[in-house]
């Protein structure tokens, strides 16, 4: 497969918008509540919007046309499963229409209703030197145990082709023409298909959450713990670990304020202190914080070249992605890791 036909239609196609009027006018004929103000909120590749109520606030979510049907339903059973065998788990759970329906169809397009959830999140910049400790251990744990409560989920679309998938980084080799220096990055690719690629399937498999960004990591007012995990959109069947490679790699430096090995020690301090790493996992988790990387810098790249509309919101971590990946290179290809 190569990479255009990887990369889902729902990331590339062109399509008309929901309107903030639209998104208001949804809410109250579909779910009964009326909205004072609906603002659009950026995303990849869908509709998203902050709808305020008198009573409250709410996350809604239009599907893009091109998407899979099958693929959005694995997203709300998988927030369904994960908060019934966890329910102390901090997820935003989909709200239900006036006719019982968690996910109506409307002109060809899913759209989901979400409480929103208080909170702010990573991106808004929560340390200016070494990450807190406890927030450190609790963003760990926090997604430790969300994996565990997935562990028995299955879903027909689980095994779906997803260009965010770090197993799928193989496919993603022609995208390096997209980077301004491909170079370093061409390197860690082959590396990565020839040593470490070929050691993911024999690792722990099930479905993960699979984006702990900045965006989807709500953290409390002190900074100190997550009070919310958003958006289920990228989630796959794939090697469990993986969904602590991905939250890692967003933790990185960029500068020289912390250590990167900080970040990795606390993350699997609080995903241990729930889900024991076993030892290939261990081993292999530097090299798949650096595979997330890479892929970060393929996917930012090359998507924000072949759709300009949205370019901005699609770059907009490329350089912050390269910083890092440059900081932690030396460490993440040693034998050693960190």
């Amino acid at each position: 497969m190569d990479a255009p036909a990887l990369l889902a239609a729902e990331l590339t196609a062109p399509f008309e918008h929901t309107t903030d009027e639209d998104a208001a006018t949804l809410v109250l004929r579909h779910w009964g509540i009326t909205a004072e103000r609906a603002h659009r909120v950026d995303a990849e590749r869908d509709d998203t919007f902050w709808v305020e109520t008198p009573q409250g606030s709410y996350a809604l979510k239009v599907s893009h046309p091109a998407e899979d049907p099958a693929a959005i339903d694995l997203q709300t059973a998988a927030i369904e499963w994960a908060a019934e065998h966890d329910a102390s788990l901090p997820l935003p759970r989909p709200i239900a229409t006036i006719d019982g329906t968690l996910q109506p169809v409307i002109a060809g397009r899913v759209a989901r209703l979400f409480p929103w959830m208080p909170g702010q999140p990573l991106r808004a910049g929560i340390w200016d030197a070494a990450p807190d400790a406890t927030l450190l251990h609790s963003i760990g744990a926090t997604h430790a145990r969300l994996t565990a409560a997935l562990a028995g989920f299955r879903h027909p679309a689980e095994s779906r082709s997803l260009a965010w998938d770090v197993a799928r980084l193989p496919e993603l080799v022609g995208l390096t023409d997209a980077l301004d220096d491909p170079v370093p990055v061409a390197a860690v690719l082959d590396r990565h298909l020839a040593e470490t690629a070929p050691r993911l399937s024999a690792l722990p498999q099930q479905v993960v959450h699979n984006d702990g960004n900045l965006d989807n990591l709500l953290v409390d007012d002190r900074a100190t713990h997550v009070v919310a995990v958003l958006d289920f959109g990228d989630a796959v069947r794939t090697a469990r670990v993986l969904d602590l490679a991905v939250v890692a790699s967003y933790l990185l430096p960029a500068d020289d304020q912390y250590a990167a090995s900080d970040v990795l020690d606390g993350l699997i301090a609080g995903w241990e202190s729930v889900l024991p790493l076993e030892p290939d996992e261990r081993a292999l988790l530097p090299r798949l914080v650096l595979a997330r990387l890479v892929q970060r810098m393929l996917l930012g790249s090359w998507l924000s070249r072949e759709v300009p509309r949205n370019a901005d919101y699609l770059g907009r971590n490329i350089a912050h992605t390269r910083a890092q990946f440059d900081l932690a290179l030396p460490a993440l290809e040693t034998d050693e890791g960190w």
